[in-house]
């Protein structure tokens, strides 16, 4: 109920589940709680009064763990968690309060559109493990300079089927696009964790 409470909360749990919460949220809430993160480096550590009453137990944190709570970079790996509509909503509403913060946290985050810095062979690991499905659907509103760097990276009977797959596709709902470049983020995420790839 009270944003800053929940943004204490999100910031102490994984990133995973804190990125399906924020999601959850209504849209005008998801940016004020990213924003309360964002400075919660800033806030008071009285603040932790407050998550102990909440949480009905003493937390064994101490002054210097708290400062290393939240934050840009906490904001950013939440957000490698949320769904796309979640993360422009987001990027947009802290535009709206803090340009500045808001384009940290862009820098920290790899968007569907990033792709166009990978490297070839990066880009061509990539290919392997994704569905021609959702590559067709994620291209869809592409760039044209992306799906030329897609294209060139697959053999040409690959990427010749993949053109018409993407042209016999139609009205797509924006939604669904989203949904399929997220995908091929959360491939390449896990690409690099394992180093396989670097982004």
């Amino acid at each position: 109920e009270h944003p800053q409470t929940v943004a204490l909360i999100l910031v102490y749990m994984a990133p995973e589940q804190a990125g399906a919460v924020l999601s959850q949220l209504q849209p005008e809430l998801q940016s004020e709680i990213a924003m309360r993160i964002a400075i919660l480096q800033k806030t008071a550590p009285e603040v932790l009064e407050q998550l102990d009453e909440l949480l009905g137990r003493r937390l064994t944190l101490t002054g210097s763990d708290f400062a290393k709570a939240g934050g840009v970079q906490s904001l950013a790996q939440v957000m490698q968690y949320v769904d796309r509509e979640t993360e422009k909503n987001i990027l947009e509403g802290l535009a709206k309060r803090d340009p500045e913060i808001a384009t940290e946290v862009k820098n920290l985050l790899f968007v569907f559109e990033d792709i166009i810095n990978l490297d070839d062979r990066a880009i061509q690991r990539v290919l392997k493990e994704v569905d021609g499905k959702d590559l067709a659907l994620a291209l869809k509103t592409a760039n044209d300079d992306l799906k030329a760097l897609i294209f060139k990276n697959m053999s040409a009977r690959a990427s010749s089927t993949l053109k018409e797959e993407i042209e016999l596709l139609g009205p797509t709902r924006m939604r669904d696009v989203g949904k399929s470049q997220q995908t091929i983020v959360d491939v390449i995420r896990t690409l690099e964790e394992q180093g396989t790839i670097v982004v």
